[in-house]
């Protein structure tokens, strides 16, 4: 086997909160490196484009028992249940109308106000037309291998 020796680790895990992020969720990264799965660097190859590119492997650094495996079953069908979302704001282009007569002034005045501000606008009779921006935000299932999300 390459340069990482096997050891032996009986070690009892007293606590899963190793495998936590800030912000509650498991992750895998924690899991494989506890257990000694690790991802290396074990070549390099030239794709068509010229471009150079690693070549990476997985390697286990630890003899695992069956009480690890039992383990390591349990966080990752634990990993594979948790339901994770994804924040997305969405900005869109949107134009706004005005109508001068409700503010008591006019579209020329309105228009002028808006331009001298940086806003692109213009008008037509008692109405100005001016582009803005509107925002939504959205949160979108996370695909995760397995999950009902990456199936459907």
């Amino acid at each position: 086997m390459s340069k990482h020796q096997l050891t032996y680790s009986s070690e009892a895990i007293i606590s899963d909160d190793i495998f936590y992020n800030q912000f509650g969720a498991i992750r895998l990264a924690f899991v494989r490196k506890y257990f000694g799965l690790i991802s290396e660097e074990i070549g390099l190859y030239t794709d068509k484009n010229g471009h150079t590119c690693s070549v990476k492997a997985r390697i286990q650094t630890k003899q695992l028992s069956s009480e690890n495996l039992t383990e390591i079953t349990r966080l990752c069908k634990q990993w594979h249940d948790l339901d994770e979302y994804m924040s997305v704001r969405y900005t869109y282009r949107d134009e706004k109308i005005i109508d001068a007569t409700e503010l008591y002034t006019s579209a020329e005045i309105n228009t002028r106000h808006l331009q001298t501000n940086g806003i692109k606008a213009s008008y037509c009779h008692d109405f100005v037309f001016y582009e803005g921006t509107r925002s939504e935000w959205a949160f979108h299932k996370s695909c995760k291998r397995g999950n009902s999300h990456f199936i459907d």
